[in-house]
């Protein structure tokens, strides 16, 4: 009897070491990949804003040579292409309007011809600093001088001072153009993208062959018309706000601008604009960075779940071999098949939800440590909370690990016992006839289409994971294995 009592608590004690197990490798399966899903699901869309911000020209820039009555024409339509382009993505609108090129007088037999342009552009004082004098006014009444401010290095070039009065002529209409200079002014950040309204170099200076154009020499939106200047070209500037553009937005986004771009500058109701972007081809850049980042962490993932459902499946079975004598007695006694796995079932789950409800907050604390560490560290990177797939991953998790649990208690009956002695004999035959070999091949196949094609499918316009490239490196554990 007691030899008997001796044997019973080695089976108890051996079986609450398999479980165990199963508790422990639940718990690192389900800490790594929900630190895997907490990186993807915070961390890649912080990168895709670093991203982003530090792509050039990421701007729109819309320029037109046009008379005033097609610049009312063009602006609605201009406005409302941006707005529809940019859809649920805030971004800000900016117009500036130019004069005709403006002649300076220039000495008898010189072969350069010396151009001043004007232009009025929104919210140019927050972007530039005055260095003497005042902004100026609207103009007075028809024919009065055009107050303006002039940038500070053709003040200089050009000898000039505040209060000079400058008696011009427009280039295209010969109408005579009076400027009196209020003041100098210079960009407060040449480098901003506000400075893409500018159709002169800000430096103030643009020299192209036999011409040479200063400017531009900033006026009030009042001193065109009325007998004042004479609208002869317009610009307009989107600039997007680029931390709000979601990963989803990525393609979506480059499509609508591009298809923008098109209808803007092909459209014949419109004064042949021009439009300069690099928005498009940034945002397709960083969506591809993406779905790349993505693969490696769905590879990653699969690669650990198939580590882990080949642990607990030796632990399932081993489990399963020790109590068949129990489930035997069970069964005598009247126990029904579904009570035998509602059993398993309710002792799957008290293992494996524990263990993966502590795999979740431990793998969201890690995500968040890896995320301050190393070279991820210099990269600004912030993980708060517990994001959605974080839970959804580990659900699926669970999920498996339930079901590898309960799947020997699935498939008991008669002679059960020899089934389970006879699988090691169906494993080899299984390997005599060449099924390793075929899972071997398989490996290979697919690490060679991943190495050809990468995990990256394009379909329906888009990219995406392709879901056979992306298990490669797991059938090639398995086949390993």
């Amino acid at each position: 009897m007691g030899l008997r009592n001796s044997f019973v608590w080695r089976r108890a004690g051996s079986a609450r070491l398999l479980l165990a197990s199963v508790l422990l490798s639940t718990l690192i399966a389900a800490s790594v990949t929900a630190a895997l899903a907490g990186f993807a699901a915070s961390s890649l869309p912080q990168a895709v804003s670093t991203e982003l911000a530090q792509a050039p020209r990421t701007t729109i820039v819309i320029s037109g040579a046009l008379d005033a009555a097609q610049d009312r024409a063009d602006s609605g339509v201009v406005r409302g292409e941006v707005r529809r382009a940019f859809g649920p993505v805030p971004a800000a609108f900016r117009q500036a309007l130019w004069s005709d090129p403006i002649a300076l007088p220039a000495p008898r037999g010189a072969r350069t011809v010396s151009l001043v342009q004007a232009a009025a552009a929104d919210q140019i004082k927050a972007h530039a600093v005055l260095t003497a004098g005042a902004w100026p006014t609207a103009p007075g009444a028809p024919g009065a001088s055009v107050p303006a401010a002039a940038p500070a290095s053709v003040a200089a070039a050009l000898h000039l001072a505040p209060g000079t009065l400058l008696s011009l002529r427009d280039r295209l209409t010969g109408a005579r153009v009076r400027i009196r200079l209020t003041g100098f002014y210079r960009p407060s950040n040449p480098a901003s993208p506000y400075w893409g309204l500018d159709l002169i170099a800000t430096s103030g200076v643009s020299v192209q062959p036999g011409f040479i154009t200063y400017g531009p020499f900033v006026v009030a939106a009042g001193a065109f018309g009325r007998g004042h200047l004479a609208i002869g070209a317009a610009t307009w500037l989107a600039t997007p706000a680029i931390s709000r553009i979601s990963a989803a937005e990525l393609r979506p986004l480059a499509g609508r601008i591009a298809a923008m771009q098109t209808y803007l500058t092909r459209s014949p109701d419109l004064g042949g604009l021009q439009v300069s972007t690099g928005l498009p081809t940034a945002l397709t850049g960083v969506a591809t960075k993406l779905i790349v980042a993505r693969s490696l962490l769905t590879v990653g993932a699969l690669e650990l779940l198939l580590l882990a459902a080949a642990a607990l499946a030796m632990t399932a079975r081993t489990l399963a071999s020790q109590r068949e004598e129990e489930s035997v007695v069970l069964s005598a006694r009247g126990a029904g098949r579904w009570q035998l796995v509602r059993l398993a079932l309710v002792e799957a789950l008290l293992v494996t939800v524990v263990a993966a409800a502590a795999g979740a907050l431990a793998g969201s604390r890690l995500a968040a440590v890896l995320a301050r560490s190393g070279s991820l560290r210099s990269a600004g990177l912030r993980l708060h909370g517990i994001p959605a797939a974080v839970w959804w991953t580990v659900a699926a998790v669970l999920v498996l690990c339930v079901a590898i649990m309960a799947w020997p208690a699935l498939r008991p009956g008669p002679g059960a016992g020899r089934l389970r002695k006879g699988r090691p004999a169906v494993l080899s035959s299984i390997a005599r006839s060449g099924g390793d070999g075929a899972l071997v091949l398989l490996a290979v196949l697919a690490g060679w289409q991943l190495r050809r094609y990468s995990a990256l499918s394009q379909a329906a316009g888009g990219f995406g994971i392709d879901p056979v490239l992306a298990v490669a490196p797991a059938v090639a554990l398995a086949a390993a294995a």
